[in-house]
């Protein structure tokens, strides 16, 4: 008899699961009627209570301002503050105890229960606190703390939440288990399959969230229809921009209606077309890879494997990772969605890109920015080039970035490291690390001219007993600063590199007046062969005059 010939069960079908998942919109809804209930218990105990009771009290009013006052805040934000305080509300109905308005007494008797019971959640006091501050700020719950009292509910909470275990942050993925998914995305036979992988990709390409992929309004492709694919070239085949209403990052009105451009390289370190493989899957089922998005980036799939506009968890896109990728290890969570996000910025830090490249990246505003940089296409399309550079290093070998630091960068047999333009190294390889520059922006030359190039007229409009002392060298020594770490290296008139062995790099600065006693200077350029060789010339010639004139 003929052996029955098993099908692989599809990646989607292993994954996800076949139920109806309401939209956000219902899901906010439900959320508001929750808090409405919660409200409803002592209307009095809100600011809002004075204002509904002028108004007549009413199911609709107070869902209305309910809905009005959680407005700005994200429907996530919402559910977790909500369960922590209804379990709270819980715990005072069956012990006897007054719910509203908040009483410190109360909270405190919770917060020690629950440190007693050793199946609490180590954040649950954390938590309730931050649930009430929540409601307080929100919707204008009223509570009883004085400053004695708020100290002693939150001493409990973060005792209980040092007892907890250590924070497991996301795994970053391997190389090898990139190009795993690179060829998965290209070799399986199921379509839903092949867009899922490329959907992953896609989002660790363009360093975003999971839920940066929930709010995907349109993608534009950018690339070169007529040209054919060249797995060895250096620069990516074309790009995936993703442009990403409400982004979570977005805290202003203004930046919460400006699209923010997240961009994929279309790039493969395993050689292997995942994006245009993508991109027919998508065609194959029906849905645009160009345009308005119609069907998520991540969505569902029926039981006939047709897409069904609904999107897929972050718990759900972990377990696709884990399932591709065959981890079964003790901790198989370590590798979840966020694994997306962090790799390409893991690779970058160990890279040597600087902050403010590795900022725009991670679409992170900076601080002290007063325009949102991160949503201009302009301003991305320097650190894209920088990192696709970076990507180039790692395909061809030059750039290990899942090796420890004595082996991520392929060096020379001369114990120099290679070349590489893409890798922005912030870090020097050679002689003692007490000159690593700092991750920050270089300056630019006009800048350290000013603050370095007049030093020595500086130096003579000193007071002589002002001035800075200067540590004696050869007179055919040049004298170079670097300009985040100050550290001072010395080099040959006639040399291409410093004493030490570093190269010299638009990252140093020559200093006319010679090296400063009251800075640090390289200790490997002065210990050198050739400074002591050179040292020893100048005193040969020095003895030499001494004999002349006697």
């Amino acid at each position: 008899f003929k052996r029955r010939v098993h099908k692989p069960i599809p990646l989607h079908a292993k994954v996800l699961k076949h139920f109806h998942v309401a939209d956000s919109s219902s899901k906010r809804s439900s959320l508001v009627s929750d808090w409405a209930s919660l409200v409803a218990v002592d209307v009095n105990s809100f600011a809002m209570g004075a204002m509904l009771e002028e108004e007549g009290f009413s199911r609709a009013g107070l869902l209305s301002s309910v809905a009005a006052c959680m407005a700005t805040k994200a429907t996530a934000t919402i559910h977790r503050r909500f369960c922590a305080l209804n379990r709270f509300a819980k715990w005072t109905g069956q012990s006897g105890r007054e719910l509203f308005p908040i009483k410190e007494r109360v909270v405190f008797d919770y917060l020690t229960m629950l440190q007693d019971n050793p199946v609490s959640a180590p954040s649950s006091g954390q938590s309730l606190l931050q649930a009430i501050n929540f409601a307080s700020g929100v919707l204008g719950l009223k509570t009883n703390f004085d400053v004695i009292g708020q100290q002693r509910v939150k001493g409990v909470a973060e005792a209980m939440a040092r007892n907890g275990p250590p924070v497991m942050q996301a795994t970053p993925l391997t190389v090898e288990q990139v190009k795993r998914l690179e060829t998965l995305a290209c070799v399986v036979d199921s379509a839903p399959d092949r867009a899922t992988l490329g959907g992953l990709l896609i989002l660790m390409y363009s360093c975003s969230r999971h839920s940066d992929s929930l709010r995907i309004e349109s993608i534009i492709l950018d690339m070169d229809e007529t040209a054919s694919y060249d797995q060895d070239a250096a620069e990516p085949f074309g790009y995936i921009e993703l442009l990403v209403l409400n982004h979570k990052a977005a805290r202003s009105v203004k930046m919460k209606r400006t699209y923010l451009p997240m961009v994929c390289p279309m790039f493969s370190l395993s050689g292997e077309p995942w994006f245009t493989s993508w991109m027919e899957a998508r065609t194959t089922l029906g849905m645009k890879c160009a345009g308005p998005v119609e069907y998520p980036l991540l969505c569902r799939f029926d039981e006939d494997g047709k897409p069904v506009k609904e999107e897929i968890t972050a718990t759900e896109v972990g377990a696709l990772l884990r399932e591709a990728l065959d981890i079964r290890s003790e901790s198989p969570h370590s590798v979840r969605s966020h694994s997306l996000k962090c790799t390409v910025l893991s690779w970058a830090s160990k890279g040597g890109l600087s902050l403010a490249t590795r900022r725009i990246l991670g679409h992170h505003l900076d601080p002290g920015a007063r325009s949102a940089e991160i949503y201009g296409r302009d301003t991305i399309a320097p650190s894209i080039r920088k990192l696709c550079s970076l990507l180039h290093a790692i395909k061809v070998g030059r750039f290990r970035p899942d090796c420890t630091r004595s082996g991520r960068f392929i060096k020379k047999s001369g114990g120099q490291e290679a070349e590489d333009e893409g890798v922005e190294s912030s870090d020097e390889s050679i002689g003692d690390n007490s000159d690593a520059s700092t991750d920050v922006a270089d300056a630019t030359d006009s800048e350290d001219e000013a603050v370095y190039g007049k030093r020595k007229y500086l130096a003579h409009l000193a007071f002589p007993n002002l001035r800075a002392n200067t540590v004696p060298i050869p007179q055919n020594f040049r004298t170079w600063r670097h300009k985040s770490s100050v550290v001072q290296h010395l080099q040959d008139a006639g040399g291409q590199v410093f004493l030490c062995g570093r190269k010299v790099s638009d990252r140093y600065v020559e200093i006319d007046e010679g090296p400063l006693a009251e800075l640090q200077v390289c200790q490997g350029c002065m210990k050198s062969k050739t400074a002591a060789a050179a040292e020893g010339e100048e005193a040969r010639e020095s003895q030499e005059k001494f004999h002349f004139f006697l």
